[in-house]
């Protein structure tokens, strides 16, 4: 059993996980990418005893605060596999990165976004113990409650773990092969700023964003102020230091136009390669730019749905005024749907009716032109199912700017069963009280 695969391995893309699988057909393919590898689920697998096996089996609610985990180690031929190749990709001590990479059919790396854990600049003395980290991460008490709300049986899959050459990026960023907000254009949006590429993910910093037309023209340029940037300091507890970044530059442009133009390219032979169009991310070091992951845009637009939308910005025009780049607004469609899933999960909506409406919170805002709206209907079809949700009609109604109010009903029966209901959901809300004081 070999349990470190890599682009040769393209036999065994199944077992790499969505991260790596795309990985080793954009390697073999000639794209430029740190040097990398990944370790086989079945190495979390063969790393069992006979009894952990059975424990893990039996009891598929062992979480990773269990002590279960305390005797787990990787078995003698997975470390010394895994021992070899990390000698070989680090000669001298170079510091790598350990993600996550979860299987295709185990759906995972999408469902839990953030739960699965990812390691940077780590040395290859602890790459084991981020290994295991990562390992622990999928049986966290949010995946199991997960699993538990989706009816999943048997324990969580193991995620295959990708080990890749740290690059201490000067310049990072996402590029999009085609606008997700108006596909129409065809036009390629990059994203740049200063330092590493957490600064965008955890919403520190600004970014430069520049739209490139098909026939690699920079079409639009939009400079921000780039006042803070994330680099490597290995006394940080996280290895990562936020440092400012002084004017004339922070005002400046991060990237000369022909490094947008070839991201915007890199892009779209991404996009060409999979024959979907591609949303990346990318480093840039010492001049040379880094393919860091591919992955398809999934965004749908309305057209697409089919269904009506109803938009409406009241409100959110004090907090996005103006028009919003493609960045911001992802970060801000990102922590409403997580906003509405702790909400329904305070306010005792039931599981069963959360799992149904997990599409309609990642669809709460819209991007309509640049700007940023509610979606009144998506809004509507949530607050419908929170216990006394008619305490808070009238602030729903303030807040999407709309008069819902039902006209009288004559039926005396009809008021009497929606009389009942009311009550009933409120005595839902009030009784989950007690939990939250």
């Amino acid at each position: 059993m070999v349990y470190v695969l890599a682009q040769d391995h393209q036999d065994r893309l199944k077992d790499m996980g969505g991260k790596a699988k795309a990985l080793a057909q954009l390697s073999k393919a000639g794209f430029p990418i740190p040097e990398w590898f990944v370790l086989s689920p079945q190495a979390f697998w063969d790393s069992l005893s006979t009894a952990q096996h059975q424990e893990i089996i039996s009891n598929p609610t062992v979480t990773s605060t269990s002590e279960w985990w305390q005797s787990v180690a990787l078995a003698p031929l997975v470390a010394q596999e895994l021992d070899v190749r990390l000698k070989q990709m680090c000669p001298y001590g170079e510091l790598v990165a350990v993600r996550s990479s979860a299987l295709d059919e185990d759906g995972l790396e999408h469902s839990f976004a953030g739960q699965l854990a990812s390691y940077m600049f780590v040395p290859p003395a602890s790459v084991t113990a981020a290994i295991m980290a990562v390992w622990k991460s999928a049986f966290s008490e949010g995946v199991m409650a997960y699993r538990q709300q989706h009816g999943l049986a048997g324990p969580p899959n193991a995620p295959a773990v990708l080990i890749q050459l740290m690059i201490p990026a000067q310049m990072a960023g996402v590029a999009f092969s085609v606008n997700p907000m108006d596909s129409a254009s065809q036009n390629a949006v990059v994203t740049a700023t200063y330092g590493l590429g957490t600064a965008l993910v955890s919403g520190e910093a600004n970014a430069d964003t520049y739209f490139v037309s098909r026939d690699n023209t920079l079409i639009l340029s939009d400079i921000v102020a780039k006042t803070m940037a994330h680099v490597y300091n290995p006394h940080a507890p996280d290895r990562i230091d936020r440092h400012p970044v002084p004017e004339p530059q922070a005002s400046q442009a991060c990237l000369p136009q022909a490094t947008v133009v070839y991201l915007a390219q890199l892009a779209r032979a991404c996009e060409q390669f999979f024959g979907v169009p591609q949303d990346i991310e990318w480093a840039c070091f010492n001049g040379q730019v880094y393919l860091l992951q591919s992955r398809p845009i999934t965004r749908l637009t309305s057209a697409e749905t089919g269904m009506v939308q109803v938009w409406d910005n009241h409100e959110l025009e004090e907090f996005w005024s103006g028009i919003t780049l493609p960045l911001t607004f992802s970060i801000a469609q990102r922590f409403y749907e997580l906003m509405y899933q702790q909400l329904c999960l305070d306010l005792g909506v039931r599981p069963s009716i959360r799992v149904t409406l997990t599409r309609t919170m990642g669809s709460l805002l819209g991007h309509v032109k640049g700007r940023v709206y509610f979606n009144v209907l998506n809004t509507q079809a949530i607050w419908e199912h929170i216990p006394g949700n008619e305490i808070y009609e009238a602030m729903l109604n303030e807040m999407v700017d709309l008069d819902t109010q039902a006209p009288p009903v004559k039926d005396r029966v009809k008021r009497f069963v929606e009389l009942g209901r009311a009550w009933w959901q409120q005595w839902r809300f009030y009784r989950q009280l007690p939990h939250q004081l």
